[in-house]
Protein backbone atom coordinates (compact mmCIF):
# COMPACT_ATOMS: atom_id res chain seq x y z
CA UNK A 1 0.00 0.00 0.00
CA UNK A 2 1.21 4.08 -0.45
CA UNK A 3 -0.31 6.97 0.66
CA UNK A 4 0.45 9.81 -2.06
CA UNK A 5 0.67 13.27 0.07
CA UNK A 6 0.06 16.71 -1.60
CA UNK A 7 1.26 15.57 -5.01
CA UNK A 8 4.44 13.97 -4.26
CA UNK A 9 5.41 10.84 -4.98
CA UNK A 10 3.67 7.79 -3.46
CA UNK A 11 5.15 6.69 -0.02
CA UNK A 12 5.15 3.02 0.68
CA UNK A 13 2.74 2.44 4.07
CA UNK A 14 4.85 0.44 6.33
CA UNK A 15 3.34 -3.73 7.10
CA UNK A 16 3.20 -5.00 10.17
CA UNK A 17 6.10 -7.35 9.06
CA UNK A 18 8.22 -4.30 7.84
CA UNK A 19 7.07 -1.38 10.27
CA UNK A 20 10.12 -0.49 12.24
CA UNK A 21 10.27 -1.92 16.10
CA UNK A 22 11.93 1.17 16.84
CA UNK A 23 10.10 4.23 18.81
CA UNK A 24 5.92 4.09 18.96
CA UNK A 25 4.02 2.95 15.99
CA UNK A 26 0.19 4.04 15.84
CA UNK A 27 -2.45 1.97 14.30
CA UNK A 28 -5.92 4.11 13.07
CA UNK A 29 -8.37 2.56 11.45
CA UNK A 30 -12.03 1.26 11.06
CA UNK A 31 -13.45 -1.68 12.19
CA UNK A 32 -12.83 -5.21 10.69
CA UNK A 33 -9.63 -3.85 9.29
CA UNK A 34 -7.21 -5.93 10.74
CA UNK A 35 -5.76 -3.80 13.49
CA UNK A 36 -5.23 -6.52 15.64
CA UNK A 37 -3.42 -8.65 13.21
CA UNK A 38 -0.77 -5.80 12.75
CA UNK A 39 -0.46 -5.24 16.73
CA UNK A 40 0.02 -8.43 17.31
CA UNK A 41 2.23 -9.56 14.49
CA UNK A 42 4.47 -6.05 15.86
CA UNK A 43 4.21 -7.47 19.44
CA UNK A 44 5.54 -10.81 17.88
CA UNK A 45 8.22 -9.05 16.17
CA UNK A 46 9.68 -6.95 19.00
CA UNK A 47 9.40 -10.02 21.62
CA UNK A 48 11.66 -11.94 19.03
CA UNK A 49 13.78 -9.40 16.84
CA UNK A 50 14.37 -6.89 19.65
CA UNK A 51 14.28 -8.90 22.36
CA UNK A 52 11.99 -7.18 24.51
CA UNK A 53 10.20 -9.17 27.33
CA UNK A 54 6.53 -9.18 27.10
CA UNK A 55 6.35 -7.10 30.10
CA UNK A 56 7.88 -3.90 28.26
CA UNK A 57 5.16 -4.07 25.04
CA UNK A 58 2.47 -1.57 26.15
CA UNK A 59 -0.56 -1.84 23.54
CA UNK A 60 -3.11 1.07 24.25
CA UNK A 61 -6.67 -0.15 23.57
CA UNK A 62 -10.29 1.52 24.38
CA UNK A 63 -12.22 -0.93 26.26
CA UNK A 64 -11.68 -3.71 28.96
CA UNK A 65 -13.38 -6.00 26.20
CA UNK A 66 -10.89 -5.17 23.65
CA UNK A 67 -7.61 -4.98 25.35
CA UNK A 68 -9.25 -9.05 26.89
CA UNK A 69 -9.08 -9.66 23.06
CA UNK A 70 -5.78 -8.27 22.41
CA UNK A 71 -4.31 -9.94 25.11
CA UNK A 72 -6.14 -13.47 23.84
CA UNK A 73 -5.18 -12.85 20.10
CA UNK A 74 -1.92 -11.87 21.29
CA UNK A 75 -1.13 -14.88 23.80
CA UNK A 76 -2.54 -16.89 20.27
CA UNK A 77 0.07 -15.85 17.75
CA UNK A 78 2.69 -16.09 20.33
CA UNK A 79 1.66 -20.00 20.51
CA UNK A 80 1.20 -20.57 16.97
CA UNK A 81 4.47 -19.04 15.93
CA UNK A 82 6.31 -21.13 18.53
CA UNK A 83 4.36 -24.12 17.13
CA UNK A 84 5.37 -23.47 13.69
CA UNK A 85 8.83 -22.21 14.25
CA UNK A 86 8.89 -25.83 16.29
CA UNK A 87 8.38 -27.69 13.33
CA UNK A 88 10.46 -25.86 11.05
CA UNK A 89 7.24 -24.57 9.24
CA UNK A 90 7.49 -21.37 7.12
CA UNK A 91 5.54 -22.45 4.19
CA UNK A 92 1.50 -21.12 4.13
CA UNK A 93 -0.20 -18.09 4.31
CA UNK A 94 -0.92 -17.71 8.38
CA UNK A 95 0.31 -15.06 10.60
CA UNK A 96 2.77 -17.75 12.16
CA UNK A 97 3.93 -18.87 8.92
CA UNK A 98 4.35 -14.77 7.38
CA UNK A 99 6.71 -14.29 11.41
CA UNK A 100 8.68 -17.41 11.06
CA UNK A 101 9.15 -16.76 7.51
CA UNK A 102 10.60 -13.42 8.06
CA UNK A 103 13.07 -14.59 10.53
CA UNK A 104 14.34 -17.57 9.12
CA UNK A 105 15.47 -15.21 5.96
CA UNK A 106 16.80 -12.56 9.11
CA UNK A 107 19.04 -15.00 10.09
CA UNK A 108 17.79 -15.46 13.56
CA UNK A 109 18.58 -18.62 14.93
CA UNK A 110 15.75 -21.08 15.75
CA UNK A 111 17.11 -21.70 19.13
CA UNK A 112 16.57 -17.82 20.06
CA UNK A 113 13.38 -17.61 18.30
CA UNK A 114 12.02 -20.41 20.54
CA UNK A 115 13.88 -18.86 23.69
CA UNK A 116 12.32 -15.32 23.42
CA UNK A 117 8.61 -17.22 22.29
CA UNK A 118 8.35 -19.33 25.06
CA UNK A 119 9.60 -16.59 27.86
CA UNK A 120 6.77 -14.54 26.53
CA UNK A 121 4.07 -17.25 26.80
CA UNK A 122 5.33 -17.95 30.45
Amino acid sequence: MTVATDGAAATPVPTPLDAPLAGGLVIEASAGTGKTYALTTVAARAVVEAALPIERVLVVTFTVAAAGELRHRLRRTLAAAAAAQAAAKSAGDGQAAHLVDRWQRAGLAASAVQARLGQALR
